[in-house]
C-alpha cells in the first residue's frame, strides 16, 4: 500500500488493518478535520507500516472510520455509494456540492454524506478505486467525481412521461 504503482491497491487489506486498530488510533482518525492532517497522525503510519502514503489513499483513510464493508457475501449485490445516497434522500445539490468543490473540501464534503448516511456498507474495493483516483496534481479524480453523479442518477426512480 505504498507508492508502488506496479501494484494494485488492496482496500480490504487496508480496511482490515484499520479495524484491527486500537480503539484510540482509530479515534485519532474519526478526529481528522482535513485528509491532509492525516501526515501528522501516528495511526495513518500503521496503518501503511511506517510508509509515505500519497493523497489518492489520505482520502480512502478519511473515509475509513465511516463506512463498514459489506463482506465477500454481499461484494456482488452491495450497492454503489450514489445509490446509497439516493436512498438516504442526499439531494442533487448536496452532490453537486461535492462534485464542483476543490481540495481538500470535495472529500470533507463526501464525508460529511457518509457520516449523514450512518456507516454504510459498501463494496471496499469499488468505494477505495472512487476514492483512491486523483489527477496529477494530487486533487481527487474528475472522473471519480463524475462516476458519483452518474451512479446517483443512474440509481434514481426513473420518471414515467406525463
Amino acid at each position: 500500500m505504498s507508492d508502488d504503482k506496479a501494484r494494485t491497491p488492496d482496500f480490504l487489506a487496508l480496511y482490515e488493518k484499520y479495524r484491527n486498530l486500537d480503539n484510540g488510533m482509530q479515534a485519532q482518525l474519526r478526529r481528522i478535520v482535513e485528509p491532509d492532517d492525516l501526515r501528522d497522525t501516528p495511526a495513518l503510519y500503521r496503518l501503511f507500516n511506517h510508509a509515505r502514503p500519497h493523497d489518492g489513499w489520505l482520502r480512502v483513510v478519511f473515509l475509513l472510520p465511516w463506512c463498514e464493508d459489506c463482506g465477500n457475501s454481499r461484494r456482488t449485490s452491495a450497492p454503489r455509494f450514489g445509490r446509497l445516497l439516493v436512498d438516504a434522500g442526499v439531494s442533487e445539490l448536496r452532490l453537486f456540492q461535492v462534485a464542483h468543490s476543490h481540495s481538500p473540501l470535495d472529500i470533507i464534503q463526501l464525508r460529511r454524506l457518509a457520516v449523514m448516511l450512518k456507516h454504510p456498507s459498501v463494496d471496499w474495493k469499488n468505494l477505495g478505486w472512487l476514492l483512491y483516483r486523483s489527477e496529477p496534481d494530487g486533487s481527487w479524480s474528475q472522473q471519480s467525481k463524475r462516476q458519483l453523479i452518474e451512479d446517483y442518477f443512474v440509481a434514481q426512480p426513473a420518471l414515467s412521461d406525463q
